[in-house]
């Protein structure tokens, strides 16, 4: 599950903004939490103060580490926030499995372009990798074994690559990870034909898929 997320300089988030999930005193309600996580919430509020922007953060990571439909284009306008003047968009997630704690922390300048990844798995650094610094490209070989990482840009992760090319549960809290992504849907459905990122791979309607995989 989820835990944590923080973002900034991305869209509306000139600052730091920290989304977490941590249960505090839910007694008047335990089914909306779960193994001390709060696993049913709802954010609310007026139009035109982030609610959107939160989502679409949030779902950066399904980009880049899985196949899975992807955010509109026409909702990555202004991906960096304006009013910075910094280039570099932050993003880290914090997830909570059985016996892992896994953080995963990556830098952007656009919404396809990544600067470095971090991912810990259990306080142990797994990959600290800088797609501009040959010299600060760290990469655990007791977790990847012989793996060759040669990335010809930053258009793909690191992380992914990883998954990708080592044989399945390689490296089981990556794979939670992964498979936690995988399953992510963000789902709109105001004005802009019921668009939706994550879940799929596209090509079918989304009542239809929900309905097939018995997700309802």
């Amino acid at each position: 599950m989820l835990k944590r997320f923080t973002v900034e300089n991305c869209r509306g988030f000139q600052k730091e903004l920290v989304f977490d999930l941590s249960a505090r005193d839910y007694e008047f309600n335990q089914g909306l939490v779960r193994n001390g996580l709060v696993n049913k919430a709802i954010i609310y509020g007026p139009n035109g103060i982030g609610k959107s922007s939160l989502g679409i953060a949030l779902f950066d990571i399904v980009a880049h580490l899985t196949d899975k439909q992807k955010i509109r284009d026409q909702y990555q306008d202004n991906y960096r926030n304006l009013e910075s003047d910094s280039k570099v968009i932050l993003f880290d997630y914090l997830f909570v499995f059985d016996g892992f704690t896994v953080f995963y922390e990556y830098a952007k300048n656009d919404a396809g372009d990544l600067l470095w990844e971090r991912l810990i798995i259990n306080n142990v650094l797994v990959v600290d990798y800088n797609f501009f610094d040959t010299s600060h490209q760290f990469v655990d070989r007791t977790q990847v074994g012989e793996l060759n990482i040669n990335l010809t840009d930053n258009k793909l992760s690191v992380v992914k690559y990883i998954y990708r090319n080592l044989p399945t549960g390689t490296i089981p809290a990556l794979t939670r990870m992964i498979q936690f992504c995988e399953n992510m849907l963000w789902y709109r459905c105001l004005s802009d034909g019921n668009t939706y990122a994550g879940f799929t791979n596209g090509g079918s309607r989304l009542s239809k898929v929900i309905y097939e995989k018995e997700a309802l």
